[in-house]
């Protein structure tokens, strides 16, 4: 299975995961620059950003390996251009998420507000 084809496989699993947690996918794959979300999702009166690491050869603990602060960057500007776009949710509360699934058998972590503009 090619990279591209494990990232869709993991961002399907990570959209069923927010379904069922009682979340609606806004969008999936939101680019704009060289900037990638995942998913963006929406809960009552909350936005989030999430980023999906659907690995099988690192574990967890290579998080930040992944999520490093120029990805990171990538994904806080490709937000604004979202919410430049789509004004109805200036109210909205904004998160920024990271779920990581780690390859068959293992339980996926969610973390919750893994980084964001103040952190």
């Amino acid at each position: 299975m090619s990279t591209v084809e494990k990232g869709r496989v993991g961002e399907n699993l990570a959209g069923v995961y927010f379904s069922g947690l009682g979340y609606d996918v806004i969008a999936r794959n939101y680019r704009r620059g060289r900037g990638e979300i995942d998913l963006v999702l929406r809960k009552n009166d909350e936005i989030v950003f999430v980023e999906v690491k659907y690995w099988s050869a690192y574990s967890e603990d290579a998080i930040e390996y992944g999520i490093n602060p120029g990805k990171r960057a990538r994904i806080l500007r490709s937000s604004r251009h979202f919410l430049m776009e789509n004004p109805q949710y200036d109210e909205f509360h904004i998160r920024y998420d990271v779920l990581f699934l780690p390859g068959t058998g293992k339980t996926a972590r969610h973390i919750r507000d893994a980084f964001g503009e103040d952190k």
